[in-house]
C-alpha cells in the first residue's frame, strides 16, 4: 500500500463507522476510548471530544476499573464475546445494550473494538412476550380441567396443575413421558392421538386416567393440534374433563327411574302426558300395558 493512499483510507474508513447502525467504541486496556462513531455520541449524549475524555466505567455501571481488568483478560483469550449490558448517557439515563467486543494487536498495543446496539425496543418487545407468557400460563393454571400438549411422538411436552393433581405425578415427571401411559386402557389413548394428528381434532372421547396410587377418574378428551407460525403441525392440545360426578348423577338417575317403573309395576298404576299442541303422546310402561300398548 503507497503512504499517500494511507488518509483516503481512514477517512473512507471513518466515514464507513459512522454510518452503521451500532455504535462503535474503541477501547485500550486501561478502558480509555480511544475512538468513537457519531451513533456513539448520539445515544450517550456526548460530543467526540468529551467521549475521547472518559472511559468504560464512565458510560457502563456495570464495569468499574476492577471488574474491567477481569473482562479485558477474558477478551484477551476469546478475542470477541457478545453479551448485553447497560450504558448511561451523558444526562444519567442508562438503557440496555448488547455489545460484540473484539480483541486485536497493533504496533505493540492491544485494543478492543466494540460494537453497541441499543437494546431498548427488543426489551420491550421480550417483556411483552414474557407477560403475554405469563398472562396465558395463568389462564392455564386456572382451569379446572387437565390440560396437556403432547408432540407427534406421543410424548408430554407441557401439563397445568390439574393434570399434576388428577395423575398424582409432577410436572417435571410428566413431561418427556408417553401419554398413554396415564389410561387404564392405554392403546384406547394412544387412538386419541393418533386421531388427532390424523383428523385435526377430536371431540369428548371418553377416557380413564389411572393415578399413581391407581385410582381412577373418568374423562371426557377433547383435543386439537396446534401449528407453528409456517402452518407445520407440531403438537396437540388436549383438555380431559373430570366426568366422574356427572356419570354418578346419571347412575343415580337410571337408578331412581328403575325403581320408578318398578313401583308404579307393582301397583299397576301408570302415568301419561298428550301434548295438545304437537299431539305426541309420552306414557310409562305401566300405562302402555293398563291401555294394552307394547311397552317397547
Amino acid at each position: 500500500m503507497k503512504v499517500e493512499n494511507k488518509p483516503t483510507l481512514l477517512t473512507l474508513l471513518s466515514f464507513a463507522l459512522n454510518h452503521v447502525h451500532e455504535a462503535v467504541f474503541l477501547i485500550d486496556k486501561n478502558a480509555r476510548f480511544q475512538y468513537v462513531n457519531d451513533e456513539a455520541c448520539r445515544i450517550l449524549g456526548y460530543t467526540f471530544d468529551e467521549l475521547l475524555g472518559l472511559g468504560v466505567p464512565d458510560i457502563d455501571p456495570n464495569y468499574p476499573l476492577d471488574r474491567w481488568f477481569k473482562h479485558w483478560e477474558e477478551l484477551k483469550t476469546s478475542h470477541s464475546i457478545i453479551f448485553e449490558g447497560l450504558h448511561k448517557t451523558k444526562d444519567g439515563r442508562c438503557f440496555p445494550v448488547e455489545i460484540h467486543a473484539n480483541y486485536f494487536e497493533y504496533g505493540g498495543q492491544s485494543y478492543n473494538l466494540a460494537l453497541v446496539r441499543d437494546n431498548t425496543e427488543r426489551k420491550k418487545v421480550e417483556e411483552k412476550l414474557v407477560s403475554a407468557g405469563l398472562y396465558n400460563r395463568s389462564l392455564i393454571e386456572a382451569s379446572l380441567d387437565a390440560l396437556v400438549t403432547i408432540g407427534q411422538d406421543g410424548k408430554i411436552t407441557d401439563v397445568n396443575k390439574a393434570t399434576e393433581i388428577v395423575t398424582g405425578y409432577s410436572r417435571e415427571e410428566l413431561i418427556g413421558t408417553d401419554f398413554s401411559e396415564y389410561f387404564t386402557e392405554p392403546e384406547k389413548a394412544r387412538m386419541v392421538y393418533e386421531q388427532v394428528f390424523k383428523e385435526g381434532f377430536v371431540r369428548d372421547y371418553f377416557l380413564e386416567i389411572k393415578n399413581k396410587d391407581e385410582n381412577v377418574t373418568a374423562v371426557l378428551y377433547n383435543a386439537s393440534v396446534y401449528k407453528d407460525i409456517s402452518g407445520s403441525v407440531i403438537g396437540m392440545f388436549a383438555a380431559a374433563r373430570d366426568v366422574t360426578e356427572r356419570n354418578l348423577i346419571e347412575h343415580k338417575l337410571r337408578v331412581n327411574e328403575e325403581r320408578y317403573r318398578m313401583a308404579q309395576s307393582i301397583g299397576h298404576v301408570g302415568n301419561w302426558e298428550y301434548n295438545l299442541q304437537t299431539t305426541h303422546f309420552w306414557g310409562s310402561d305401566e300405562a302402555k300395558r293398563i291401555y294394552g300398548f307394547n311397552p317397547e
